[in-house]
């Protein structure tokens, strides 16, 4: 032990003695900048090296835990001082390689000297540990804060629902944001990024303002002001991932270098937080939150002011120059803002800040919870005997007696359970989506490699398991619900331990409790007896979850429906790779079809394959329409070409539609029905022509029965041509030269090169049209220049719900042929790649 001491101690001595280079390094570091990091072999802190010990301490409550450290409450016993002690593990900083992080932390806070910075005071060590002396900050984080908003709301008349829940109101959040952006301006003047700034970092004084804290993860530009040893300089590369997953900007996790910009995205992230109470890119993990950042999936709720919005806005742009406060006009920019009009920022420490929100549940004692006075959401649905650690968290030290107790299986009111929801409803309603309620909650512990942690298991009506860390009210993950085994299991390995199963990445839970067959079997019952109030029985479960995803994804629209019919459509199109899945729910599987949801050129798609067929197109058009928040059709695919002047390999964007497959087929002797809008006399057709008779006689056109919500209720309108919804077949018109592909590969190539053509007619029928005397009568009859088995359907059914919608049909074969095979089976896939091609020139001219 004594010889990992000293091994620690040669690589963490960092106090030199005063001569000249101290007090020039000194100076320096109070001055003017330099071109590169100062470095110095040692020189005089500020904050001197102390022999004292922890028994020279009191140590109170917790306020953090880190990867290698705690900070606890401390008070110096001979003089009375109170101080957040921050107490180090050596040997897992030397086993981590964490020294030169450390050090640079300490070096760092030595030299900064704001009141918005977080001031260190002394340092000791001992055998085992590192302390750090800082500036007790007794107002807590400003992320407690946020979250005492919703706890303060319960003792209330329920008419005060209407009073946000967990966030903070404008005005404090303007002047918390404000004093965030005087500090950082501050640091960011010194040549530091802080690479860590979010809710927890942000620490209150007992009066209210805020101080930035922890500088573990900070880093010294070029020409910072700041004199750094030799071997305490933070990571080399300044695009080292560093920070918090919600807060992390996009250059980050791309790789590029860090900058000021990192930590006015992250300032951003804090301000939205401020005011909704969730991190704006929030999900069930962090590799789903980084597909939002990178994404930048950003939604603003309705009651943000347009200031607010904005801000945000600009803050959390992609590219970080464009940032406030990280252009020319330097943090002008950020004070200048609409947002914090009326703010002095020359005497902003000298104003009143917000009254704090007072930490609830600090008594401590072994009554029953249903006795305590306080109201602590960690109670709800948990009689534990709890100790409180003072800080609104669970105690450090881990309670034997902690046990959760359930309504026997036998005695389980349902009555009281319902009416209990409400209350847990509103305890827990950050957690869920909007429409999502929770039936069942218990605390139990995530049992991980080498320690345990008490979450807060969820059930929600999705249904869902959610598992939060009740300390600071934070969403840890979540596990969509499932009946299948496959997908979702739970195993019960001992008395007291269980575990829960999923596919799902990083998904597998494992837990204990001291009755885990109680506490499933408990969320069984629960779940039923909710299906059995709601009367959902009826539903089938893949249904039933699939239109719960459903609800979720329509928060996020609207979309652009894009309908195929066949693979060779599909396969030509998702081979363009310009559609980018959903991270969190690529497709939805309904009634025998998958909905793929994703973006394609930044634009919010759903695309689905309807399978061949009016009656198929029909009802995938419906479905999309119905089920899911679009705001237009696309329908592409092949067609066959019956306009002689039109090639293979073409793609025709048509003008008008028509529904050419309802026949009046007449017996011989027989006559059209004079409504008919065209005849077909098969006789005239016999070989040789005239002679003979014909038993199949005639057929007549008949129009479709069209239905619309503009029109009269229950009432059809005759309709033959359907129209393209004019202002997209303007962005047709438009659309520049395009280049379509001529050859299927180096041997086989079309004589001409394909074009695009716009605004020809063309008609659809259950019928593959492989007959070339048919197809010259669809040519003379009706003018069109190709046909297909789906178009008229998806176009009809649009139409008829209000929607606009277009169709694009690249020609892979001269419908009717006369001599060898179709050729839609040489030209069939370079037709397709021509239409996806056509598809994503539209949808680049979208709004």
């Amino acid at each position: 032990m004594l010889a990992m001491e000293k091994d620690f101690d040669s690589k963490l001595k960092i106090q030199g003695t005063n001569n000249n280079d101290n007090n020039n390094s000194s100076n320096s570091s109070n001055g003017g900048a330099s071109n590169n990091v100062q470095r110095s072999k040692s020189f005089a802190f500020r904050a001197p090296q102390e022999n004292f010990t922890i028994q020279d301490f009191e140590l109170g409550k917790i306020y953090g835990v880190g990867s290698y450290s705690k900070v606890v409450r401390a008070k110096k016993k001979d003089t009375g001082m109170v101080y957040a002690l921050k107490i180090m593990d050596k040997k897992f900083i030397t086993k981590e390689n964490k020294t030169a992080y450390v050090k640079l932390e300490r070096i760092v806070l030595d030299q900064l000297d704001h009141p918005g910075v977080v001031r260190l005071y002394f340092t000791f060590q001992d055998t085992f540990s590192l302390y750090m002396a800082l500036e007790s900050c007794e107002g807590g984080e400003l992320f407690d804060q946020i979250t005492r908003h919703l706890i303060e709301l319960f003792g209330r008349e329920f008419d005060a629902l209407s009073v946000a829940l967990g966030r903070l109101p404008e005005d404090e959040a303007r002047f918390y944001a404000a004093e965030v952006v005087d500090a950082l301006e501050y640091i960011h003047s010194m040549g530091l990024i802080h690479r860590d700034i979010k809710p927890e970092n942000l620490l209150l004084t007992t009066d209210g303002h805020i101080k930035i804290a922890d500088f573990g993860s900070v880093k010294p530009m070029q020409d910072s002001r700041i004199t750094v040893l030799p071997n305490a300089a933070s990571d080399d590369k300044a695009c080292t991932f560093v920070g918090t997953a919600a807060y992390v900007p996009p250059e980050v996790l791309n790789s590029s270098p860090a900058t000021f910009g990192n930590d006015l995205w992250a300032l951003g992230c804090t301000l939205y937080q401020m005011l909704s109470g969730t991190s704006p890119f929030k999900d069930a993990s962090e590799w789903l939150i980084f597909q939002r950042i990178i994404a930048r999936d950003i939604r603003f709720p309705n009651y943000f002011s347009e200031e607010a919005r904005d801000l945000i806005d600009r803050l959390l742009d992609i590219d970080p120059s464009r940032r406030p406060g990280a252009g020319p006009e330097g943090y002008a920019a950020v004070k200048m803002h609409p947002f914090f009009r009326g703010v002095d920022w020359s005497n902003l420490r000298s104003q009143t800040p917000p009254r704090l929100a007072l930490e609830t549940g600090a008594q401590s004692g072994d009554g029953d919870d249903h006795n305590d006075s306080s109201w602590n959401p960690t109670h709800i649905g948990d009689g534990s005997v709890r100790q409180n650690d003072g800080n609104g968290g669970a105690s450090s030290s881990e309670s034997s007696g902690h046990i959760t107790r359930l309504a026997s299986i036998d005695s389980f009111d349902s009555k009281w359970y319902l009416s209990i929801c409400l209350t847990i409803f509103l305890a827990w309603q950050q957690f869920l989506d909007q429409g999502e309620s929770v039936l069942m909650i218990s605390m139990v512990k995530k049992l991980q490699k080498l320690s345990s942690k008490k979450v807060q298991l969820i059930l929600t009506n999705k249904p869902k398991l959610i598992y939060v860390d009740p300390s600071k009210l934070v969403v840890k993950g979540n596990i969509i619900w499932s009946d299948n085994s496959n997908d979702l299991s739970v195993q019960v390995t001992s008395p007291s331990h269980f575990k829960i199963c999923t596919l799902s990445p990083g998904a597998k839970l494992q837990l204990v409790h001291v009755n885990p067959f109680c506490v499933m079997r408990a969320f069984l019952l629960v779940w039923s007896l909710v299906q059995d109030e709601a009367g959902c029985k009826a539903l089938p479960y893949n249904r039933k979850s699939s239109l719960t995803i459903i609800k979720e994804l329509n928060h996020r629209g609207p979309y652009i429906g894009l309908i195929t019919v066949i693979p060779t459509e599909e396969n030509a199109f998702f081979a363009t790779r310009s559609f980018k899945p959903d991270p969190k729910h690529p497709f939805v599987d309904l009634s025998g079809r998958r909905f793929r949801i994703g973006k394609v050129q930044g634009k919010k798609v759903i695309y689905v394959r309807c399978g061949v067929g009016m009656v198929n197109a029909a009802a995938a058009t419906q479905q999309m329409l119905d089920l899911f928040d679009v705001e237009g059709i696309i329908h592409f695919g092949i067609a066959g070409n019956v306009n002689n002047s039109m090639s293979i390999g073409d793609v025709s964007i048509p003008g008008q539609v028509a529904q050419t497959g309802i026949w009046d087929w007449v017996n011989p002797q027989g006559k059209v029905d004079q409504d008919d809008v065209a005849q077909l006399d098969i006789g005239s057709y016999n070989v040789p022509k005239g002679n003979g008779s014909n038993l199949l006689g005639h057929i007549g056109y008949s129009k479709e029965e069209f239905f619309s919500e503009s029109g009269k209720p229950n009432t059809a309108q005759p309709l033959l041509w359907a129209n393209i919804s004019q202002h997209w077949l303007q962005l047709a018109f438009n659309f520049g030269e395009l280049k379509l592909e001529q050859c299927v590969n180096s041997s086989l190539c079309l004589p001409e090169k394909p074009k695009l053509v716009v605004g020809l007619r063309a008609s659809t029928a259950n019928i593959f049209v492989d007959n070339a005397a048919y197809r010259d009568f669809l040519f003379q009859t009706f003018h069109i220049s190709s046909v297909d088995m789906e178009s008229a359907a998806v176009v009809m059914t649009s139409l008829s719900n209000g929607f606009p919608v277009i169709v694009v049909r690249g020609m892979s074969d001269l419908a009717g042929r006369q001599q060898g095979e179709n050729a839609i089976g040489e030209f069939g896939s370079l037709a397709a790649i021509n239409t996806a091609k056509a598809v994503l020139e539209f949808i680049g001219k979208l709004p």
